[in-house]
């Protein structure tokens, strides 16, 4: 009788949920859930730090942002100052593994609606897509170059929740091979529109093209790419009219050109020590429409005294955010 007992408390015990913590059984929580992966994904930044080892952008000559960026700039990857920034590698993977829960758990999702769980499935396909397109293209070799596809880029994390398995890097093929079933997966599932302002970072039916188009493009297949593009144009094409005084620029979260603003790879640290430069100041003219309507505009609220590269460099190289 008295292991009878014991038995039956403990089955009574496994049934209590934790207290302060929440297993996640509802949409609702499945929600919150996948809401934090995309809060974690708004904060990479390591593109946009990745831009000091392009022609586009240079780290401030002033100790400060020296300290942190001076060896990011210079490659300097074995020995680098003590105070240098790191790239957020874990993070990615943070982002991956809820990802594949949400999937993983698609039929055990309660108080939903099948369209409303799908949504959210379908949301976490595209996640686990633009994660691993991050990864791949910041550390494996691009898809074009010859060779390429047969060299080890990053590892893929599919479909496993397993915190002590050891993974191996995967080539750039497998990867993309990855992302393209995952976007195939999604574009299945997510049905929503268009969604109200305060959720626009969610991912949406237009989302899934652009982000195909983007794919395609740096597969080289360039008919795929532009038939994407011509899928998502057909239901949002409007452009911000940069002749308007009250323009905003198109990396605005609420611009009316934007598709899903949900990144902002130039963090404001970064965009603090960046400058322009020189060769990429020379694509733009003096006339042009974002220099003369928007950047000088910036400038002079900014200061008086901000210089040309400073003010192109916080208010240009930030524009590509929009782009899924």
């Amino acid at each position: 009788m008295a292991c009878m007992l014991l038995l039956a408390a403990c089955d009574n015990y496994l049934d209590i949920q934790p207290t302060g913590s929440v297993i996640p059984n509802s949409l609702a929580e499945y929600r919150a859930l996948l809401a934090r992966s995309y809060k974690d994904v708004s904060k990479f930044s390591d593109r946009g730090m990745a831009c000091f080892r392009s022609d586009e952008m240079q780290v401030r000559d002033n100790e400060y942002d020296q300290n942190y960026y001076m060896d990011i700039e210079r490659w300097n990857d074995l020995a680098p100052n003590a105070y240098t920034s790191s790239f957020e590698w874990a993070k990615y993977y943070n982002v991956l593994f809820i990802a594949n829960h949400v999937i993983e758990s698609r039929s055990d999702i309660k108080e939903g609606t099948e369209e409303e769980i799908n949504q959210l499935v379908g949301e976490a396909y595209m996640l686990r897509a633009y994660v691993h397109f991050l990864l791949v293209n910041l550390y494996g070799q691009p898809y074009t170059k010859e060779g390429a596809l047969d060299t080890k880029s990053v590892p893929l994390k599919k479909l496993d929740t397993d915190l002590e398995k050891v993974l191996k890097r995967n080539t750039v093929e497998e990867v993309y091979t990855s992302i393209q079933a995952d976007i195939d997966e999604a574009r299945k599932l997510v049905m929503k529109a268009e969604w109200e302002q305060r959720y626009s970072y969610r991912f949406n039916a237009a989302s899934v093209e652009a982000f195909q188009s983007r794919v395609s493009l740096y597969k080289g297949e360039w008919q795929a790419a532009w038939d994407a593009a011509e899928a998502v144009l057909a239901v949002k094409s409007v452009l911000v009219d940069l002749n308007d005084a009250a323009a905003t620029l198109p990396n605005s979260y609420n611009s009316v050109e934007n598709i899903t603003p949900l990144e902002t790879p130039l963090s404001s640290t970064i965009n603090g020590a960046a400058l322009a430069t020189p060769v990429f100041l020379s694509l733009y003219a003096e006339n042009d429409l974002g220099w003369t309507n928007i950047l000088l505009k910036r400038m002079k609220k900014v200061s008086g005294r901000i210089r040309r590269r400073e003010a192109i460099t916080t208010c240009v190289l930030s524009v590509w955010v929009k782009y899924i």
